[in-house]
C-alpha cells in the first residue's frame, strides 16, 4: 500500500485540488468510497496522518501580562514611577509613594485592558463560527 500512501500524502500536502474535482474523482484521490473506510484503513490513515485535532499552545499568563508592559509608552511610565521615588528625596522630603503607586496602578490597568482586548480578539472567530452554524 506504499503507492496509495504516496497519493494520500500528496492530498494531505494539498498538491491536489479536491475542491474543483467531481465527487467521484475526489473519492479516487483519497482512496475512499461513499460507504467510508474499513477499520484497517482507518488505522492506517491514523498512523499516516495522525488525529485531526488542533495543537494547543500552553502559555504563561503572567509572562503574557507582563509582555503588555514592554512598549515605549510603558517604559516612559515606568521611568516616571522610578523618578517619583528617586528624585523626591531632595530638600529633606520623604519619597513620593503616592505618585509611584498611582503610576503603577495605571500601568496595571492599561495592561489588563490590553490583555482583555487581545482575549476578545482571539475569541471572535469562534463566536462568528458558532453563530453561523
Amino acid at each position: 500500500m506504499v503507492h496509495g500512501s504516496v497519493e494520500l500524502d500528496a492530498v494531505s500536502k494539498e498538491a491536489v485540488d479536491l475542491e474543483n474535482m467531481p465527487l467521484e474523482e475526489v473519492f479516487d484521490q483519497i482512496k475512499c468510497t461513499r460507504e467510508g473506510l474499513s477499520s484497517d484503513e482507518v488505522q492506517e490513515r491514523l498512523n499516516l496522518f495522525g488525529y485531526n485535532k488542533l495543537e494547543e499552545k500552553k502559555e504563561n499568563k503572567i509572562l503574557k501580562f507582563l509582555g503588555f508592559m514592554w512598549n515605549p509608552l510603558s517604559w516612559v511610565m515606568e521611568a516616571a514611577a522610578l523618578m517619583a521615588i528617586a528624585l523626591a528625596h531632595g530638600g529633606g522630603k520623604s519619597a513620593d509613594y503616592h505618585d509611584f503607586f498611582g503610576i503603577l496602578i495605571l500601568l496595571l490597568i492599561n495592561s489588563t485592558i490590553v490583555m482583555q482586548m487581545q482575549a476578545a480578539k482571539s475569541f471572535t472567530p469562534f463566536l462568528i463560527k458558532s453563530t453561523n452554524e
